[in-house]
């Protein structure tokens, strides 16, 4: 007889009374997801809202990690290359940059012994890549002429602008100190 009365029921009634004791939690969590998302997307690619630095204004924290470290003392260790390896690295990286001076190329591998030969090579023709420190960056193209911050609770963000040859800016992309893109 119960099912008989289930039938007589209206299913109006009915589905009101399902859809009272249905939890309306995936609905709220989804919306959340979808601002969550939205917010995200806009704190990391988007430029607007951003103020320039001009190059006297105090450094960021940022711009200060990415410094180079003043000339370390006896006690640091320090990675030494015999002469034959040196020779050697100088070598490979001339070969892989034919623009470079000698000289600086020498003087790459003796500043910095530690960093990868295919950093050296960009590094000794100017060029950059992603991937590269901030204190890469600064080494191959030098200071920037200004920084756009525009960190995240996330994650620090910068903007390094340049000028290069012939007037062309080049904006560089640094994310948590390591270039990302650039344009």
């Amino acid at each position: 007889m119960s099912e008989r009365v289930k039938l007589l029921v209206p299913m109006g009634t009915r589905h009101r009374q399902s859809r009272r004791h249905r939890s309306r939690w995936p609905i709220v969590v989804g919306a959340v997801l979808i601002v969550a998302a939205g917010a995200g997307a806009f704190l990391f690619l988007s430029p607007a809202g951003l103020s320039l630095i001009d190059g006297s204004a105090p450094l960021s924290s940022l711009q200060k990690s990415n410094l180079p470290a003043p000339d370390p003392s006896p006690s640091s260790p320090r990675r030494v290359l015999s002469p034959a390896a040196r020779a050697q690295r100088i070598e490979r990286v001339q070969t892989g940059c034919t623009t470079a001076q000698p000289a600086r190329v020498a003087t790459l591998i003796d500043s910095f012994p530690g960093w990868p030969e295919e950093v050296l090579i960009s590094v000794a023709c100017k060029t950059i890549s992603a991937g590269m420190s901030g204190e890469q960056l600064r080494v191959s193209w030098g200071p920037p002429r200004h920084v756009v911050p525009n960190s995240t609770p996330f994650r620090p963000i910068e903007t390094w602008q340049y000028e290069r040859e012939g007037g062309r800016m080049v904006s560089v992309l640094l994310w948590d100190g390591t270039v990302k893109s650039w344009q």
